[in-house]
C-alpha cells in the first residue's frame, strides 16, 4: 500500500512540476517497474526495488530514531 501511494503520487504529477516530459518519463519507468512478468531484466524492475522498499522504509526509520538522539548520532559518526 506504501509503495501505491508513492506511485500514485510521481503518477500525479506532483514532482514534474508541469513538465510534461518529466511526467511522461517518471510514468514510464513506474509502469516498467510494475512490470511483475519481467522482473529482474531490463523490461521490469530490474533490481527488484519494489521488492525491498519495506526494508529500505524500515531502514531509514532506525535512521530518523538515531537522528534524533543527538549524542548518540555523534557518538557514532566518529567511530
Amino acid at each position: 500500500p506504501r509503495m501505491q501511494r508513492v506511485f500514485d503520487t510521481i503518477k500525479s504529477g506532483r514532482f514534474s512540476c508541469g513538465d510534461d516530459v518529466a511526467h511522461t518519463q517518471f510514468c514510464g519507468l513506474i509502469d516498467t517497474m510494475c512490470n511483475i512478468k519481467a522482473a529482474g531484466t531490463w523490461d521490469g524492475d530490474r533490481y527488484l526495488l519494489i521488492n525491498d522498499f519495506p526494508s529500505y522504509v524500515e531502514a531509514q526509520d532506525r535512521v530518523d530514531r538515531t537522528y534524533a538522539d543527538q549524542a548518540k548520532w555523534a557518538s557514532l559518526s566518529i567511530q
